[in-house]
């Protein structure tokens, strides 16, 4: 107000958040504390003048970067790195470790810097990590060499404009990502649970084959045994006529006992059956899940995003119609039977359809450094379709070794691959991969931990019957270990490791 008085502000700080400064309606308004910072103008004087107060403020702080940040006024981290960059400094250096040639280095790139800055013109700038790429990583009123490829725009509004659209897409992305990617691991963790159920109890049927023999010893002994004794010593003839004590409930009968050993072995046996098929569904179905949980986080579009929607939904469909099918589900049997899925229908209950992509899917297409031509699937649907729809049988395939990932495809034409194509395009299927994302630090180094990719002819790689998108076997493959490497920054030559 006219008299000072605080009327409302966008953030409300309170005696709890800041014993020095509060910020609430009705109190009386503050400035700042004072940061005792030199302005750009007197700075440069200082410069000029070869006042040793610029180095003598620099030695003082924790490292250069803050030493700047905290000696200029108006002055940004990105403008404090820049200048470290420029005088080829660690900008995280202790700034009393500086050597005196090495300040004078500092001082002589932000004499340079603040004079572009108070004198010369304006020249918006938006940054990316590669030219390739429209993925925006900052905007500064002057191109900074520090901050990556710089594209210049005509004013600072565009700059910005553009960088903040890019960044409330990309958020909107990532709700969306988040969102699938949640649904998936919530029905991942179900299916994993349901497997440590299934290895459970294949694990508490262990000694069938034992109940079975004690079964057939006792018919085998019955000639020499009376009913109502509590057990007797047998020779086991399968293992090595090695003498075996049963016992018995003297209770039964010796019949009794028999009978009563072979039906709790038919019971388990049956168990195990159902285990083991159901736990063999169980590992394909986390298999797949983990597969579709690495695209989600592969996907950088929104059609990327709508398309594994529709594998997802599809997923969801075919698992339940198949559960709707288990025995033992009356209701769902009815059910069945007037949806057209039971008697006279041809469709059998978890039968997997194919799943329709949004119009324009595309694979993701790269240029290695030889000329060869990189495709690289997006989700599930699009690598079966890739691989046994787009490929060549002389075409090469790459997938990261038993981990989930894409199918990567390079085209031969007909051509021998280069050593170089072949590390590029494994590069290019670790990035895309769980332990490429997860491995990766630096987009540009790719220096994360080496992993295994596999590579063969397509013309080795074979989809079994009923399979899940996305899922093939192969054979007759080599290995090569590369590190993770962003597509977008190809052209390093790193050496081949095999």
């Amino acid at each position: 107000s006219e008299n000072g008085t605080i009327l409302d502000a966008a953030n409300h700080v309170d005696h709890a958040m800041s014993r020095v400064r509060e910020v609430l309606p009705a109190r009386r308004y503050t400035p700042p504390p004072s940061q005792d910072k030199v302005d750009p103008w007197s700075v440069l004087e200082i410069l000029h003048a070869g006042d040793p107060a610029f180095s003598e403020r620099l030695s003082t702080a924790r490292n250069v970067e803050l030493a700047l940040l905290d000696m200029i006024r108006g002055f940004s981290p990105p403008l404090c790195r820049e200048i470290c960059h420029l005088a080829d400094i660690d900008g995280k250096r202790h700034a009393s470790t500086l050597s005196t040639v090495e300040t004078r280095r500092v001082a002589t790139q932000t004499t340079m810097l603040l004079e572009r800055i108070l004198t010369g013109p304006a020249i918006p700038t938006l940054f990316r990590l590669s030219p390739d790429t429209q993925n925006w990583t900052d905007f500064h009123a002057f191109p900074l060499e520090s901050c990556g490829f710089r594209v210049p725009l005509p004013t600072l509004s565009d700059a910005m404009d553009t960088y903040y659209t890019h960044h409330i897409t990309k958020n909107r992305l990532e709700q969306r990502r988040r969102a699938l990617a949640q649904a998936v691991s919530t029905r991942l963790d179900r299916v994993l649970r349901k497997a440590e159920a299934h290895r459970a109890d294949i694990k508490s049927c262990e000694g069938l084959q034992d109940m079975r023999r004690d079964g057939e010893l006792i018919l085998a002994n019955m000639y020499a045994l009376k009913d109502g004794i509590p057990g007797f010593e047998a020779i086991d003839y399968a293992n090595e006529g090695q003498p075996l004590w049963i016992t018995l409930d003297s209770s039964r009968t010796l019949s009794q006992n028999a009978q009563r050993l072979f039906k709790a072995y038919t019971k388990g046996k049956a168990r195990l059956e159902a285990s083991t098929r159901f736990l063999a569904q169980d590992m394909e179905q986390s298999a797949y899940l983990a597969s579709l949980l690495t695209a989600i986080e592969n996907a950088q579009e929104d059609g990327d995003l709508e398309a594994l929607t529709m594998e997802w939904s599809g997923f969801t469909a075919s698992e339940d119609l198949r559960e709707s099918g288990a025995p033992g589900n009356k209701a769902n049997q009815k059910s069945r039977g007037k949806k057209g899925t039971g008697k006279g229908s041809k469709k059998k209950p978890g039968s997997r359809e194919p799943v329709r992509q949004p119009a324009g899917s595309d694979p993701r297409r790269y240029r290695s450094s030889d000329g060869f031509d990189i495709l690289v699937g997006r989700n599930n649907i699009q690598n079966d379709r890739l691989t046994f729809k787009t490929a060549d049988r002389d075409d090469i395939w790459l997938h990261v070794q038993k981990e989930p990932g894409t199918h990567v495809i390079i085209r031969a034409g007909r051509r021998e691959i280069p050593e170089r194509t072949l590390l590029e395009a494994a590069q290019i299927a670790a990035w895309f991969s769980r332990p490429g994302k997860k491995e990766a630090q630096h987009p540009l180094q790719g220096d994360g931990a080496m992993v295994s990719v596999d590579y063969c002819p397509v013309s080795h790689v074979r989809k079994m019957s009923g399979a899940r998108p996305g899922m093939v076997l192969y054979e007759n493959h080599r290995s090569v270990r590369v590190r993770p490497q962003d597509p977008s920054a190809l052209g390093a030559h790193p050496e081949f490791d095999s």
